[in-house]
């Protein structure tokens, strides 16, 4: 899903477009229906949302943990060699 998506705005706008459903296979997360609405309104439920903002931001995070580590190991190397 992180390489799929920019950011926890995008994932929700793509889910609300209809034109993806978010099923996860396995793990801790399988069980729940990422694709459940409203009956009334169609609105993705509130729990839906929830989880996929947490799972956006997780992958947001670990984008930015990744980009902050290359940049100090940039730095590093830079630094080793003059």
């Amino acid at each position: 899903m992180f390489r799929l998506v920019r950011g926890t705005e995008h994932v929700l706008d793509v889910l609300h477009s209809d034109q993806v459903a978010l099923r996860i296979h396995d793990g801790a997360f399988s069980a729940m229906d990422l694709t459940a609405r409203h009956p009334r309104t169609g609105e993705l439920l509130s729990t839906v949302k929830f989880m996929v903002q947490t799972l956006a931001a997780a992958g947001e995070l670990q984008r930015d943990l990744q980009r902050e580590l290359t940049y100090d190991g940039l730095r590093a190397a830079e630094a080793g060699h003059r």
